[in-house]
């Protein structure tokens, strides 16, 4: 059975200014997470509670449990060469776009989000990198500035799990926040440029976390 959206906690996207927004069209849904509402047959996990640093304002950029230490690289010198593995325990209770959640979230030393014009952004040339990215973020120009808000902030990624997270990279490293999803070819395909991208950087600390999404959670949109 197939369970349709819940729009329950779904709120208006909020804008930066008065101006106009400009939105990233989703037009591949199968690098995309869909999370689903509840209708009678359906068993699905609760929606989760924000941090309490958190606005509950759609694309917040607080970074929750920033007062933790920043995680230990997983990758490069002195790693053990094993991925974080995590499993999402709850649904997040701020969706935006009918609630789709992004295979990956990229972060640096201060839980900043690595996209745009950061400078780590030049490291991530894989074209798969470049597609997730653009199903990652929606635009909004405000006074001739562009930014990029992310679909799903690092504050409902927080609530969708049962321990506290630090989204701080190690120092001078990168983190990468990956979402997972049973029989999923596009998580391979991300996996692999991962793989790549820590094998091309040999000296540079990485976090590496994996989050299944389980079916109470989320399905692979097709």
């Amino acid at each position: 059975m197939i369970c349709a959206p819940d729009r329950t906690n779904m709120r208006a996207t909020p804008r930066l200014g008065k101006l106009f927004i400009v939105r990233r069209v989703v037009k591949s849904h199968t690098l995309l997470l869909v999370l689903f509402g509840a209708i009678t047959g359906c068993s699905l996990a609760p929606v989760g509670t924000l941090p309490p640093e958190c606005s509950g304002v759609p694309g917040d950029f607080s970074t929750p449990n920033a007062m933790l230490e920043p995680g230990k690289a997983t990758h490069g010198p002195g790693a053990q060469g094993q991925p974080v593995a995590l499993t999402a325990v709850a649904r997040p209770p701020v969706s935006l776009l009918g609630g789709v959640v992004p295979l990956l979230y990229v972060y640096g030393p201060d839980g900043e989000y690595v996209s745009g014009r950061h400078a780590y952004e030049k490291l991530l040339t894989n074209p798969t990198f470049v597609q997730v990215e653009k199903e990652a973020y929606w635009g909004e120009v405000v006074d001739n500035r562009y930014y990029q808000v992310p679909q799903l902030d690092k504050c409902s990624q927080a609530a969708m799990l049962s321990e506290p997270i630090s989204f701080r990279a190690p120092p001078n490293g990168i983190m990468f926040m990956q979402f997972l999803a049973p029989s999923c070819s596009e998580c391979t395909q991300l996996t692999q440029a991962i793989e790549a991208f820590v094998a091309q950087n040999p000296q540079m600390p990485v976090r590496w976390v994996q989050v299944t999404v389980p079916n109470s959670v989320g399905k692979l949109s097709k």
